[in-house]
């Protein structure tokens, strides 16, 4: 488990509640600035027409 897993389970333990999108809200990996996969240009005039 990681390490955010393991603190959830243990203040849940001791009655903490929180929602699912609580545990969205902690997500360890960054989307809303990278664009994972990159930008890609595609030119289909190139590429049917050669």
């Amino acid at each position: 488990m990681c390490g955010i897993t393991l603190i959830l389970w243990e203040i849940s333990k001791v009655g903490y509640k929180f929602s699912n999108n609580d545990i969205v809200m902690l997500s360890p990996y960054l989307n809303r600035l990278i664009k994972r996969f990159g930008e890609y240009m595609v030119d289909l005039e190139k590429m049917f027409h050669n």
